[in-house]
């Protein structure tokens, strides 16, 4: 395969911990997937404009709007409105799961999780967006 046939799985991490996106990317990139990332939601929805990544993990905490405006601001434009959103926070709770889920987010994962599980929705997110297209 040559490296234009070759077209390499996008994932945009957005997480107030650069940490916590910093482990995110080691993981990811020895998946193979392409990392974009950001610690703020309004630079993410940014990036998700303008490079369309394959796949969002949003974390719920971003450092300058919350993570369902976020959610809500992307599934609400054409552009973006059908990359998944796989919604990630600290807390367990129903409400915020039926509240993304209501605004259009694939999946949610609590925090601290397992890579393998997260790498599974990802992958499930991806592969329902292609059969789609």
């Amino acid at each position: 395969m040559t490296e234009q046939q070759y077209i390499q799985t996008t994932v945009l991490v957005i997480d107030v911990v650069a940490e916590n996106i910093s482990l995110l990317t080691e993981d990811l990139e020895a998946d193979g997937y392409r990392v974009l990332s950001s610690t703020k939601g309004l630079t993410g929805i940014v990036i998700a404009l303008e490079q369309q990544p394959d796949v969002v993990l949003l974390d719920l905490m971003t450092s300058d709007i919350d993570g369902f405006k976020v959610c809500r601001l992307l599934k609400d434009d054409q552009r973006t409105c059908k990359i998944p959103i796989i919604l990630i926070s600290s807390r367990e709770d129903l409400d915020e799961i039926m509240h993304g889920s209501d605004l259009g987010a694939t999946d949610y994962i609590s925090k601290p999780f397992h890579y393998p599980i997260a790498a599974a929705m990802i992958q499930s997110a991806i592969s329902a967006k292609r059969s789609l297209e």
